[in-house]
């Protein structure tokens, strides 16, 4: 995961942790967004799924797992993808998460980098 002000915000982000003298103003804004849970087994949907039972309710306003969703095929990727970059300002990309495989660290076949050059 990472620390999160809202998009098109990292410096702002980076300030606040930056900052010699906490501000707590500041950090109350900042959150905390889970992408995966690689200590929990199974695939994407199961570490997912983990990672919501342990953050549980109330916390939103400090943590949240970040929405995903099943892919449906090579048009609804190209969909997304071009949502994602018309957003403004706009998102990089995609990651694409083969469903059923367990986490594996580093570089490996079973995540994909969607971008448009």
């Amino acid at each position: 995961g990472e620390l999160f002000l809202g998009r098109g915000r990292f410096q702002d982000v980076m300030s606040v942790c930056r900052s010699q003298v906490p501000n707590e103003t500041n950090w109350r804004q900042v959150r905390y967004v889970v992408f995966d849970a690689p200590s929990v087994g199974g695939g994407i949907a199961d570490r997912l799924a983990a990672a919501a039972r342990e953050l549980g309710t109330g916390v939103s306003h400090v943590a949240h797992v970040h929405p995903h969703e099943v892919c449906t095929g090579v048009e609804h990727v190209y969909r997304e993808l071009d949502r994602v970059i018309a957003l403004d300002p706009p998102g990089e990309g995609l990651m694409l998460a083969a469903p059923g495989k367990p986490h594996r660290g580093g570089r490996c076949n079973d995540i994909l980098k969607v971008k448009k050059f």
